[in-house]
């Protein structure tokens, strides 16, 4: 009895495995274009920490009793 309920087990991690790797090789993943990191455009970042009760992103120094933890990009 151990041993059916085993390869039972094994054959649907099996099955699941190779349905990831199916999926995967049918639709592969496309990269989106850089809004920002050329010559024209660079990239600028500010060290920045999420204000949860305000909702928003402050810059490190604002306020400081919240240590700055996150790295916020800006076009």
């Amino acid at each position: 009895m151990f041993d059916r309920y085993t390869k039972a087990i094994l054959t649907i991690i099996a099955a699941a495995l190779v349905a990831g790797v199916v999926q995967r090789a049918v639709t592969p993943a496309d990269a989106e274009p850089a809004q920002c990191g050329d010559v024209k455009t660079p990239c600028v970042v500010v060290l920045g920490v999420w204000d949860k009760f305000a909702a928003q992103a402050k810059l490190c120094g604002t306020d400081l009793r919240i240590p700055c933890m996150a790295v916020v990009t800006q076009p």
